[in-house]
């Protein structure tokens, strides 16, 4: 699963959501390539309720349209959601909107594949050989 190039973001934020009944909620949206209009079927959605209580994450996997949906328990979007979408050769997106839009289907652009090159040192300088790193916080300037 490819969710562990995103886990733990640590971000609380409530997205899209169009209600249909008193206690679920279906988020839905499209997801593309990143041209922005080629549809990113089989890009895998992860809808993740505030990570920092716990909360498994909620997958979903986009149409050959690129459309998706979630069903979220409707009481816990006080807790924060986040939906990202990730596909094999793209770079990861996500998408935060405030609780006036909660009714609007997202619109989720994949990102080009980036590579970050370098090498990891022992405190003393020697090169580690075979290390491997991993992405365990992503933020933004404004912290969504």
């Amino acid at each position: 699963m490819r969710l562990a190039r995103l886990i733990y973001v640590s971000t609380v934020v409530v997205l899209g959501a169009s209600v249909i009944s008193a206690q679920t909620t279906t988020v839905t949206g499209m997801v593309f390539e990143p041209d922005g209009t080629t549809p990113a079927a089989g890009a895998e959605i992860h809808g993740l309720l505030n990570l920092l209580a716990g909360t498994l994450p909620l997958e979903a996997t986009a149409a050959e349209d690129g459309t998706f949906e979630l069903s979220v328990d409707a009481s816990r979007l006080h807790q924060g959601l986040i939906i990202v979408a990730d596909a094999e050769g793209y770079g990861f997106t996500w998408q935060g909107i405030r609780g006036e839009d909660l009714h609007r289907p997202l619109t989720l652009v994949l990102a080009p594949e980036k590579s970050v090159t370098g090498q990891v040192l022992a405190q003393d300088g020697a090169p580690i050989p075979d290390a491997k790193v991993y992405l365990k916080h992503l933020l933004t300037a404004n912290g969504l």
